[in-house]
């Protein structure tokens, strides 16, 4: 019944009249008789799905390990459309994300209720966008380097709780920890981290008031601590999880430090964002 078959695909399918393309990988582990979880893992402004997978520090081996189908989109001229208002080119990607969902479950055997989008920077923002606007479809998100944008925050409406985690550096150069006017990329206005964070956890209508844990500092030497933030708890439909790496910078933590550290700042080697992120997954299916 689902003719797909396990290993590393280049596809595309067709968005009003533009052909898009996008990365998958089929971990060795499906099989057609078992539904299996998909995560979509956006790159960032400038990126390609070519390259965000290495710079995760191995995000399909993530996928191996734990069964799921990992997509990697391409958007068009590098920028994803995530709702800032300073982006010229609307390129229906949202429509894109629900047309290569549609394709995806064709071809293979997907747990329609555990689809999940992370992404870094742009396509952090981007995922944010997903879970406002494409969350018929979408169970939870998680986006490292990326506030909300303030015009996706007026008119984000997804109908129900949205599991929400985050990742962010307090020393990020490209998208501040404060918020605010962005003077690179795409430009536009974000949220602080702290007031995404407070975004989320009111439209889940989960307690306003967090609890913080210091996660462990494995690794000394990264000059990074990290904080864990979460409202509503891991029991919650509603759980936002914010993980704030004192220190980071535009990275992301237990990745790769694929660009230098007076660019983009420090990686966060205390823990790895990958398991983390499939940690918050796991337990969060769609309703």
């Amino acid at each position: 019944m689902y003719p797909g078959t396990v290993g590393d695909f280049t596809k595309t399918v067709s968005v009003a009249g533009v052909t898009r393309t996008y990365l998958l990988h089929v971990p060795a582990g499906y099989r057609a008789d078992a539904a299996a979880p998909v995560v979509l893992l956006l790159h960032g402004g400038g990126g390609s799905a070519a390259g965000v997978g290495a710079a995760t520090g191995g995000f399909s081996a993530l996928a191996d390990k734990y069964n799921f189908i990992a997509v990697y989109p391409d958007s068009v001229a590098g920028n994803w459309d995530d709702g800032r208002e300073t982006i010229t080119a609307r390129t229906n990607d949202v429509a894109f994300v629900a047309a290569l969902l549609d394709a995806l479950a064709v071809e293979y055997h997907v747990d329609a209720k555990r689809v999940f989008a992370t992404g870094i920077s742009n396509g952090g923002m981007m995922s944010h966008r997903l879970a406002c606007d494409l969350s018929s479809r979408i169970a939870a998100i998680a986006s490292v380097a990326a506030n909300l944008p303030a015009s996706l925050a007026s008119t984000c409406s997804p109908g129900r709780p949205m599991p929400v985690a985050m990742f962010a550096g307090t020393a990020d150069p490209i998208i501040p920890y404060a918020g605010g006017t962005l003077t690179v990329g795409q430009g536009g206005t974000v949220l602080s981290v702290a007031d995404s964070a407070l975004f989320w956890a009111r439209k889940n209508q989960v307690s306003l008031t967090p609890r913080t844990a210091a996660l462990p500092n494995a690794d000394t030497t990264d000059d990074t601590t990290t904080d864990l933030i979460e409202y509503g708890g891991a029991a919650s439909a509603g759980e936002v999880a914010l993980y704030r790496v004192n220190g980071g910078g535009h990275t992301w933590p237990g990745g790769a430090q694929s660009l230098p550290v007076l660019l983009v700042g420090k990686v966060a080697r205390d823990f790895s964002a990958n398991e983390a992120i499939w940690a918050f997954f796991s337990r969060h299916a769609r309703p």
